[in-house]
C-alpha cells in the first residue's frame, strides 16, 4: 500500500527495502542533525553535552549529530528513558552540570519531558552561561514561540 507521510521523519523509514511504498513531505530527521552539528561548528564549541530519550528519535538524532561533529570536539552523553522521574533526571542534570560545557545539545520527542527537564534544568540554574539546543521537536512543544 503507498503512503505519503507529511510528518513522518524517521530515518528509518528511508529504507526503501523496508519501506518501498513510503513516500514523506518532509525531510528526515538527519537534516536536523547536520544543522545541530553546523551550530556546534559555528560557534567553536570543544565540547558539548548531548541529551537524548531512550527511543528511536532521540538516538538516531544524536548517532548522526555525533557522525558529522569535528573530530576535536569532546562529547559527554546521557541518554534516558522516556518515563524517567523528575528526581533521576534532577540528578543526571546535577552531574552534567559539573562538565562545565558551553551548550547541551538534546533530541527528545516527547513534548512534556522537553518541558520538564527545563525546568529541571532552570531550577539548577544551568541556564547561566550555557546554551540549550534542542532539535526540531522542541518547537513543535511551543518552545519555540
Amino acid at each position: 500500500i503507498p503512503t505519503l507521510s507529511y510528518v513522518a521523519s524517521s530515518p528509518q523509514l528511508s529504507d526503501e527495502v523496508i519501506y518501498p511504498t513510503h513516500s514523506r513531505v518532509n525531510p528526515s530527521d538527519i537534516h536536523q542533525a547536520g544543522v545541530l552539528a553546523d551550530v556546534v561548528r559555528n560557534f567553536g564549541w570543544a565540547s558539548i553535552v548531548t541529551l537524548c530519550t531512550a527511543e528511536p528519535y532521540g538516538v538516531e538524532v544524536i548517532r548522526h549529530l555525533r557522525q558529522r561533529l569535528p573530530a576535536n570536539v569532546t562529547v559527554t552523553h546521557e541518554e534516558f528513558p522516556v518515563d524517567s522521574t523528575d528526581d533521576s533526571m534532577r540528578a543526571m542534570l546535577k552531574l552534567l552540570s559539573r562538565r562545565h560545557v558551553p551548550a547541551f545539545v538534546a533530541a527528545i520527542g516527547d513534548f512534556g519531558l522537553i518541558r520538564r527537564l527545563l525546568r529541571l534544568a532552570r531550577e539548577l540554574k544551568m541556564f547561566v552561561g550555557t546554551a540549550w539546543i534542542f532539535s526540531g521537536s522542541a518547537v513543535m512543544a511551543g518552545l519555540g514561540a
